[in-house]
């Protein structure tokens, strides 16, 4: 199953520096096609807002329902993260029955959390982390050079509420393509999973999942101390998708989802100038292909 892709084509195609973003939504995968180049020198966002999901992606749905506990992250490269019990489970990775195909075959963003919702009927919106979205940049003729920032993260699962004392699991992390006689990457590039939702607290706020982090690394910050079970942080690079945390009663966290992919395609006998600033996951595995 693949979504409908949104072709926008020019000769050349430059997403500028400055201090827009383009945030990219809606079904359909982005794809910027150029005759000659393509430059992202500002941010290209196509990531999942908490529990809606990137462009393109959100066509599967992974991890445990677990309605009773923490919800399990989704799993895209890697499993997803288990919510704070042995029935809130991670999501599997690729070749997975979730993801069969890999993701990497088919140009599609990445899978959300299962829902989160003892009761659907009262809940206001999905409460499972969104999925991160899919982009691919491809220059027939010439090179594309990425020197901006690329974000395709998961979004937060939705913390413990009246509909749900149990927080929801987090979305994995989109997929990025990059397609050209040469492919330079410099810049900042992300597809990392959402982090799982803190359990409903009676004695302080909880907190809903963060979405995919731009970073390789987790940010400094305290937890707030609450009765309610930790949501569990999306993976990065340096880091595996972490479990939710068990609370008092139900009020379990749900489970951080895994990162996406990024990938760059070439002619055989050409490698990719991959010298980012940042990425997670790295470019892996670049793929030789035949462009005419």
């Amino acid at each position: 199953m693949a979504p409908d892709i949104c072709v926008v084509r020019y000769k050349t195609i430059t997403v500028p520096a400055g201090s827009t973003e383009a945030k990219i939504s809606g079904s359909r995968v982005l794809a910027l096609v150029a005759d000659e180049s393509v430059a992202i020198e500002g941010t290209l966002d196509v990531s999942a807002d908490a529990t809606v999901n990137g462009p393109g992606s959100g066509l599967f749905s992974s991890g445990g329902v677990a309605f009773t506990t923490g919800g399990g992250g989704a799993g895209a490269s890697s499993p997803g993260a288990p919510g704070g019990s042995s029935s809130g489970t991670g999501g599997a990775a690729n070749g997975g029955p979730i993801f069969a195909p890999s993701p990497i075959l088919v140009l599609r963003g990445g899978a959300r959390a299962r829902s989160a919702c003892d009761f659907p009927f009262f809940c206001a919106a999905e409460q499972s982390g969104g999925a991160g979205g899919a982009f691919a940049a491809i220059a027939c003729r010439g090179a594309v050079t990425a020197s901006g920032l690329i974000d395709a993260g998961g979004g937060g699962g939705h913390l413990g509420d009246l509909a749900a004392n149990y927080g929801a699991g987090g979305g994995s992390g989109g997929f990025v393509a990059l397609q050209a006689l040469q492919v330079s990457v410099s810049g900042r590039v992300y597809a990392n999973g959402g982090g799982g939702g803190d359990g409903k607290s009676t004695i302080n706020f909880s907190l809903s999942g963060s979405d995919g982090y731009r970073s390789s690394d987790y940010p400094g910050g305290a937890f707030l101390s609450h009765d309610g079970g930790y949501g569990g942080p999306g993976e990065l690079r340096l880091h595996a998708a972490r479990p939710g945390t068990r609370g008092t009663g139900e009020r379990a966290g749900g489970g951080g989802g895994a990162m996406g992919s990024l990938q760059v395609f070439t002619p055989s006998g050409v490698t990719p100038a991959l010298a980012p600033a940042d990425a997670s996951p790295m470019f892996s595995n670049p793929r030789s292909v035949r462009i005419r």
